[in-house]
C-alpha cells in the first residue's frame, strides 16, 4: 500500500483490505478493472480464487466508482481482480444508525471505540482535607503517580483465605481456544483438577489470561468459556489453582502502562500476607487491579494491596469483600484518546446536625485550553457540589483527554464522610 488507504489488487491474488465491524467507503481508482469481493469471519482462512470467483459479489456495480460496505459483524473483507491490476481507496464511511452514538459504542458497532468506566470510593474522608478518591484514602489521602518504571509488590491482610494454591503447572503441548493439553501431566491424579478450578496462562508473559475448568480428562482441560483475552491454550505456560483450597482471593490481575504508556498486564498469585513481587519491572501507571480467581466466597477476605517494593507508597488497593480497586485515577494509554461523557459523585456523613457538603472535582495534568501536558500540575475540569446525595451529570460537550494524560477525582468536604464517584465515556484508538 503505497499511499495510506490505497490498496493495489494484483491480478489473480486474493487480497484482504480491512478487518473488523465494517462501515467503510470504497472508491475505485482504476475504473476499467472488475473487482469481486467476499468476507469471512475474523480469523478464518482466506477464500481461495475459486471460492471468491463463485461466491463473490461484484463491487462498484451501481456507478463503477463508489461502494459502501456496512456489516455489523466483525469480519475480514477480501477483494479479487480476475483480470488486470486495480487500486481501491478505503476510508471511513459516514455513520448511519438509529441508535445514539454511545449505544453503538456499547454494542461494539463503532470501529476503534471502546467503552470506559472508572469508579472511585473514599471510605473515610477527613473534614476540610483535600483528598483523592480511592479506597486507600483513609491512610494515604493523596494519590502519588509513580515517577519512574518499577517493580511492585502485592500482599493481603488475611493469611488464611487469600492464598492461591497451585496444583498443576507446566507448558501445554497442545490446545485450542477452549482447551489446554499437556501430554506430560495427568490432570486426574492427586491433587486432581476439578471443575471450577482456575487456569492461569502466561501470568507474567506477553499475554496473561485466565479461565475456568468445565471438564477434566487425563491430559486435557476444557475451558468452555474460553480464556479471558481470546487466546489459545496451546504452547502456553500455565498454572492451575485449586478453588477448594481456600475461600478468598487466589489471583489478581494488574493492568498497567510502561514508561512509553504502552498497555501491559501481569497476573499475580496471592500468598496471604506474604509479599509477592511482580516479575515485570516496568510498571509506571496502574489503570486497574482486580481479582481474577478465587475460592468459594468469590471475594477477598482481607484487603489486597499493590505498592512500591519498599512498602510505600501504595499504588492500588482492593477493599476486603470487593473484587476490584475503586480508585478514581486513570492514565490514557499511548495511541488513544479518552472522551468523558458522564460524571456521578456522592457524599454522605452521619451524626452531624448541620447540612454538610462536599465538592468533587475532576482533574487532569493538561492545560484546559491548549491540552499541553503539565506533568505534576493538575487542573480542575468539572466541579460537583453534593450534600448527602449522589449527583449524576451528563456533559453536553464531552471532555477530551489526549494520550498520556493522567486524570483523577478529588474531594474536599465540610465534615468527615464517605465519597463515591463514577466516570463514563469512551476510548478511541488512533
Amino acid at each position: 500500500m503505497a499511499n495510506p488507504g490505497v490498496y493495489t489488487i494484483s491480478e489473480d491474488v486474493v487480497t484482504k483490505i480491512f478487518s473488523g465491524a465494517m462501515n467503510k467507503s470504497l472508491h475505485n481508482i482504476t475504473r476499467d478493472v472488475k473487482f469481486l469481493s467476499t468476507y469471512r469471519d475474523a480469523g478464518e482462512t482466506a477464500p481461495s480464487i475459486s471460492e471468491i470467483s463463485s461466491e463473490g459479489s461484484l463491487l462498484f456495480s451501481e456507478d463503477g466508482v463508489n461502494e459502501v460496505i456496512n456489516l455489523d459483524e466483525k469480519a475480514d473483507f477480501y477483494v479479487f481482480c480476475p483480470s488486470g491490476t486495480g487500486q481501491i481507496r478505503v476510508s471511513e464511511a459516514p455513520r448511519r444508525s438509529s441508535m445514539p452514538y454511545t449505544y453503538d459504542i456499547a454494542e461494539d458497532n463503532v470501529e476503534g471505540h471502546t467503552t470506559f468506566t472508572k469508579i472511585g470510593y473514599a471510605p473515610s474522608l477527613t473534614a476540610n482535607v483535600n483528598t483523592d478518591i480511592w479506597s486507600y484514602a483513609g491512610t494515604q489521602a493523596a494519590y502519588l503517580f509513580p515517577t519512574v518504571e518499577m517493580g511492585m509488590e502485592v500482599a493481603g491482610s488475611n493469611n488464611t483465605d487469600d492464598i492461591g494454591t497451585s496444583i498443576k503447572s507446566g507448558t501445554s503441548t497442545g490446545g485450542s481456544l477452549t482447551t489446554l493439553i499437556d501430554s506430560a501431566v495427568d490432570f486426574t491424579t492427586a491433587t486432581a483438577v476439578a471443575v471450577g478450578d482456575a487456569v492461569i496462562l502466561d501470568k507474567s508473559g506477553a499475554s496473561p489470561e485466565f479461565g475456568w475448568v468445565t471438564a477434566v480428562a487425563a491430559h486435557q482441560l476444557t475451558i468452555a468459556g474460553g480464556f479471558s483475552h481470546g487466546g489459545s491454550g496451546s504452547g502456553r505456560a500455565y498454572v492451575v489453582l485449586d478453588k477448594s483450597a481456600t475461600a478468598g482471593a487466589h489471583a489478581v490481575e494488574i493492568n498497567y502502562l510502561d514508561g512509553d504508556y504502552a498497555e501491559y498486564r501481569e497476573i499475580v498469585i496471592m500468598n496471604g500476607t506474604t509479599v509477592v513481587p511482580t516479575v515485570k519491572l516496568d510498571l509506571f501507571r496502574i489503570n486497574s487491579f482486580r481479582v481474577v480467581a478465587g475460592g468459594a466466597n468469590g471475594i477477598p477476605t482481607g484487603n489486597l494491596i499493590l505498592r512500591h517494593i519498599n512498602n510505600t507508597p501504595v499504588y492500588s488497593f482492593i477493599t476486603a469483600g470487593f473484587n476490584r480497586a475503586r480508585n478514581a485515577m486513570y492514565t490514557v494509554p499511548a495511541g488513544k484518546v479518552l472522551y468523558v461523557t458522564d460524571i456521578a459523585a456522592g457524599y454522605a456523613t452521619s451524626g452531624s446536625p448541620n447540612k454538610e457538603y462536599a465538592r468533587v472535582t475532576t482533574r487532569a495534568n493538561i492545560d484546559p485550553t491548549s491540552k499541553f501536558k503539565t506533568d505534576g500540575l493538575f487542573y480542575p475540569f468539572t466541579d460537583v457540589l453534593v450534600q448527602n446525595v449522589t449527583v449524576p451529570i451528563s456533559l453536553a460537550m464531552p471532555t477530551k483527554l489526549p494520550e498520556k494524560t493522567d486524570i483523577k477525582l478529588s474531594v474536599i468536604g465540610s465534615a468527615n464522610g464517605v465519597v463515591i464517584s463514577t466516570l463514563r465515556g469512551w476510548l478511541v484508538t488512533l
